[in-house]
């Protein structure tokens, strides 16, 4: 593309280029040229020649026309990479999880056929990111997803960092959710100095760590029946040397829990797809005055309901349990949501 155009000695080429770009002055649409002795510097088609002479005062400049090739323009995200028919491109997911140095996302079945070229898109637009898997539906006793390695290394162990905390875990043995890092600080700032907080679906310890870090709590016990993930929960607390206040079990909170001696005045309960079948557990154990954030998957239609059950466990164990707030989590479908009720239990 030909257009107008300033030369400037290359000494001060820096300078006069940046003049121009905080002046609106510069096309930065087309790319730069020079030679041995000069920058040339491809101006604006509005760009007159007194505000250019005001713009470079006391830099020597001559003004020519040459011919510019056009800058590539960048992605702006993965999907521009990608060469597909319109109705396939829509089907695109625009969110994703990446947890440390592995992404994780879902896909209609109707892109299966592409998910590799997916993958590869997802890598170059994510330099840090050494494998791409897709997510086929949590499953089993554990909660774990299903993973297909769809770009990048066959390998699901990384180092996630949140919170000023770091998680070691293997996604494909442990559900982790980076999008509950927030949910996670905040019940943190929760924490009063001295309490004893009860973690009883703690996996790799995300909770569990984020609150014997950035809290003061006197105790945090957590509880996880899956062997893999106890194994990444005791790694994470010696990773951020938690070791004086964590307590770590592996087995069933129902098994677990009545066997603690200790008082508790907060009980973590992120389980969405089960929490509510262990509310009996949680309130048999924990103080007067306490606190239980219970975490759980509902549909749109099914939230008076659990508020429902919830009421109804409590009259059933003789405790006054107050709804003090309900939070919206994250979307988990079109139709569903998780979200955590905290309880004040008297």
């Amino acid at each position: 593309m030909k257009c107008k155009a300033v030369a400037v000695r290359v000494r001060r080429g820096e300078e006069a280029r940046r003049r121009l770009k905080e002046s609106n002055l510069l096309n930065t649409d087309l790319l730069l040229k020079h030679t041995r002795e000069e920058l040339i510097l491809p101006l604006l088609p509005d760009a007159d020649d007194s505000t250019v002479a005001e713009v470079l005062r006391g830099i020597r400049y001559r003004i020519t026309e040459d011919e510019f090739e056009r800058r590539p323009k960048r992605p702006k995200s993965y999907q521009d990479l990608l060469k597909l028919p319109p109705h396939l491109k829509e089907l695109l997911p625009t969110s994703y999880d990446i947890v440390g140095t592995i992404i994780i996302l879902k896909l209609p079945e109707e892109l299966y056929p592409v998910r590799e070229e997916i993958g590869e898109a997802l890598m170059q637009m994510h330099k840090g990111v050494k494998t791409v898997a897709l997510d086929r539906g949590v499953r089993g006793q554990f909660r774990v997803r299903e993973l297909e390695v769809i770009a990048g290394e066959k390998n699901f162990e990384t180092t996630h960092v949140e919170n000023q905390i770091k998680i070691l875990v293997d996604v494909s043995k442990v559900y982790f959710s980076p999008r509950l890092a927030a949910e996670r600080a905040r019940v943190a700032s929760l924490v009063r100095e001295g309490e004893v907080v009860l973690d009883m679906f703690a996996g790799a310890g995300p909770f569990t760590v984020t609150i014997a870090r950035l809290a003061r709590p006197n105790k945090v016990i957590a509880v996880d029946i899956n062997p893999d993930a106890y194994t990444y929960l005791e790694r994470n607390i010696h990773i951020n040397h938690v070791e004086d206040v964590v307590e770590a079990y592996l087995g069933d909170a129902a098994d677990v829990v009545p066997t603690i001696e200790d008082r508790v005045d907060r009980i973590v309960m992120n389980h969405p797809t089960e929490a509510i079948e262990f509310l009996e557990i949680a309130l048999q154990k924990i103080s007067p005055g306490g606190m239980i954030h219970l975490y759980t998957l509902l549909e749109v239609d099914m939230f008076k309901g659990a508020v429902l059950r919830v009421q109804e466990v409590a009259q059933r164990n003789l405790r006054d349990v107050k709804l003090s707030s309900v939070r919206e989590v994250k979307g988990y479908s079109p139709s569903s949501s998780i979200f955590c009720f905290d309880l004040e239990v008297d």
